[in-house]
C-alpha cells in the first residue's frame, strides 16, 4: 500500500516507533458483518467519554488480549461480548486482516465476523455509549475514505477517514476499513 509517504516521513516514524513489532501489545477487534433490511452492515461503536484512551472515538469492539484469551479471535468476541451483548456464538468468524500496528504500542489484529441477521447489539453503557452502523455501499462508494495527514507530536502520519449520518471514522479503525474495502473490491463482492 503505498501511502505516498516521503523518505523522510518514513524514517521519522520509523524513529518514534522504537518497540520492535514483536514487543507490541497483543490486542483484537471485531469487524462484525450484519445483513439487516437487504444490505451488509458494519456494527461499530462510540467510546464513552470517560475512558482514558480514545475518549468518544467511533472505534470496532476489541481491546488488549487477556492471559486467558486462547487465541486473538477469542479476545474479539469476549470483548464485543463485553462492550455490545453480542454472543460468540452469534459470529460465525471467516478470517482476518493483516495485523494493525499502532503508535499507541499496540499490534492489533482485526477478526472479521458474520453475524447472525437476529442478532440484537446494546452498548454497555461503560465502554461504549452508543452503537453505529456503517453500510459496506457507502464504505465502496469511491472519494467516501479519504486519506490526509495529522501531526501528532511533531510528526505528520498518514491517517484514514469516512464519515457517514452523523459520525466520522478516523485512525486505525478507518485504516482497518481501508483494508477491508480493498480486499472487497479485489474479489468483486457485493455484500
Amino acid at each position: 500500500m503505498d501511502l505516498g509517504l516521503s523518505d523522510k516521513q518514513k524514517q521519522d516514524i520509523e524513529a518514534r516507533i522504537k518497540l520492535s513489532y514483536a514487543q507490541l501489545r497483543s490486542a483484537a477487534v471485531l469487524i462484525p458483518l450484519q445483513a439487516r433490511q437487504n444490505d451488509w452492515e458494519i456494527i461499530l461503536t462510540q467510546r464513552s467519554d470517560v475512558l482514558k484512551h480514545h475518549p468518544g472515538q467511533i472505534s470496532f469492539p476489541g481491546g488488549s488480549r487477556e492471559p486467558q484469551d486462547p487465541d486473538l479471535s477469542h479476545t474479539a468476541l469476549r470483548e464485543s461480548q463485553e462492550e455490545i451483548s453480542l454472543r460468540p456464538t452469534q459470529v460465525e468468524v471467516v478470517g482476518y486482516l493483516p495485523d494493525y500496528p499502532t503508535i499507541t504500542g499496540f499490534r492489533v489484529t482485526p477478526v472479521v465476523g458474520l453475524v447472525e441477521e437476529s442478532a440484537s447489539v446494546e452498548a454497555d453503557q461503560v465502554e461504549v455509549t452508543r452503537i453505529h452502523r456503517l453500510p459496506v455501499p457507502v464504505l465502496l462508494e469511491e472519494g467516501r475514505l479519504k486519506r490526509h495527514m495529522m501531526q501528532r507530536e511533531g510528526i505528520e502520519v498518514p491517517i484514514f477517514e469516512i464519515g457517514h449520518s452523523d459520525f466520522v471514522v478516523w485512525g486505525a479503525t478507518a485504516g482497518m476499513l481501508y483494508t477491508l474495502k480493498n480486499i472487497l473490491k479485489e474479489i468483486n463482492i457485493t455484500i
